[in-house]
């Protein structure tokens, strides 16, 4: 009898720790209070990738920007060297600070041997040394003539590395120049579209918290994870087994499908948040099966994070957290904290 009142009294603390826990778990996890901030819909501009960037970053930044206004390929001629992460620093900046350069397809990493430093995007080797740049703009001979990942140079391969590069340079250069202005015009009329469409169709009277929930909704309701590119990098392929449909999903451009990846819905939930006046980016960091995104809101003095891809994946919505909230919710996510130091949050 004794022995069956120690076991049920083992078993009556451990279950009162258990309750416990899981009120303090929800008390924890309870809505934040956010202040009542009335929609704007005075779009607003911020470039947070671009204000982490040193002067010297800056200078490439913005001879690559001055090649994607004029929808061009080419090669960004760097005077000194630099790292494999200011080269992550400053392409981040390009590809995710605003939906404009939805068309920078590729910004390749040379060394000085003509051999491409890959994979710097990964954290991989951040410190190899890197002396050009080749910028390559989403055409539509691009996508016609570069759909899939390049095959190994064969064994009796007599042409230089820098033959090879400046051959696919001369390629890149040709199907810009080739391509009409209005590729570009089509696809971005598309997206205004449906960018303006979701706007006007918002419910009156909106405050910004309830706005950012309304375009989650929006995209829970309109936009699935991209099963291509899931079975790409579930089976441990990459991005170059499928390059225009990469391209597609991890941009501004999977609003036209409605089909994305982490990276295109983060992409859509700050371009419409910013639309309207609230101020958005995207975290950039990894979860154990690789590279993934999610969001910062700053409302009022608050800052708040959301997870576009798992509501979307759990089709659900969830409320914005604190981040310590957040990362109890998702404690497996990491940011690249090394290579950005975030303005909001440390």
């Amino acid at each position: 009898m004794k022995k069956k009142l120690i076991i049920f009294g083992c078993f009556a603390i451990l279950l009162a720790m258990g309750i416990q826990q899981h009120l303090q778990h929800r008390a924890f996890m309870k809505p934040v209070e956010i202040e009542n901030i009335p929609v704007t819909f005075q779009p607003i501009e911020t470039r947070h990738f671009y204000n982490a960037l040193t002067d010297s970053e800056r200078r490439i930044y913005y001879a690559a920007v001055g090649m994607l206004e004029q929808y061009a390929s080419g090669e960004i001629v760097l005077y000194y060297p630099i790292t494999a992460r200011s080269y992550y620093r400053i392409e981040t900046a390009l590809r995710y600070d605003s939906e404009r350069h939805w068309h920078l397809a590729l910004l390749w990493p040379f060394d000085n041997n003509f051999e491409l430093v890959s994979p710097p995007s990964e954290q991989r080797n951040p410190e190899a040394i890197i002396y050009r740049l080749l910028l390559i703009v989403d055409t539509e001979v691009f996508r016609r003539e570069v759909s899939v990942a390049p095959e190994p140079l064969p064994e009796d391969w007599e042409e230089s590395l820098e033959e090879l590069y400046r051959d696919v340079l001369a390629d890149m250069v040709h199907f810009s120049e080739i391509t009409d202005i209005s590729f570009y015009d089509v696809i971005n009329e598309q997206l205004e579209n449906i960018i303006e469409k979701i706007i006007n169709n918002m419910p009156e009277d909106l405050n910004q918290e309830e706005a950012i929930l309304y375009f989650m909704q929006w995209m829970v309701d309109n936009m699935v994870y991209d099963s291509v590119m899931d079975r790409i990098f579930s089976s441990g392929g990459s991005f170059f087994d499928d390059i225009n449909r990469h391209l597609d999903s991890s941009s501004i451009l999977s609003l036209i499908e409605g089909e994305g990846v982490c990276a295109g819905f983060s992409t859509v939930l700050n371009t419409l948040a910013r639309r309207v006046g609230i101020d958005t980016y995207m975290v950039i960091g990894t979860v154990p099966g690789g590279r993934h995104t999610w969001n910062v809101v700053k409302i009022g003095d608050g800052i708040f994070y959301i997870e576009p891809t798992s509501d979307i994946q759990r089709q659900r919505v969830r409320p914005l957290m604190t981040r310590e909230q957040f990362y109890v919710i998702h404690s497996t996510h990491r940011p690249f904290s090394d290579l950005f130091e975030y303005l909001w949050v440390r």
